[in-house]
């Protein structure tokens, strides 16, 4: 009687690199796509607003340019909210 170990035959079949490439799933890239919307035209309507301005003093420079200006003036109050508005923000930028 022949021993068990001399008589073991190898069970592990013989696989070539081409076939382990068919075997393993293909990762697909979609294809890019691109964009099938109309592009809208660059418009400036903010200028529209600049050609306006006249017709309503925008432009018009009668602003305080003095602190003591400013207390004098009939909007007194919100010119010192605004400048400590801006002493706050200034505190907190670190400017």
């Amino acid at each position: 009687m022949a021993s068990s170990s001399t008589n073991k035959i190898e069970a592990s079949p013989s696989i070539t690199s081409q076939e382990l490439n068919e075997q393993q799933p293909q990762e697909l890239q979609p294809p890019l796509r691109t964009s099938s919307r109309p592009r809208r035209p660059i418009t400036y309507d903010d200028f529209v607003t600049y050609l306006h301005e006249t017709d309503f003093d925008l432009g018009k420079v009668d602003d305080p340019t003095t602190f003591k200006d400013a207390m004098n003036c009939d909007q007194s109050t919100q010119w010192l909210d605004a400048m400590k508005d801006e002493l706050k923000s200034m505190k907190t930028n670190n400017v």
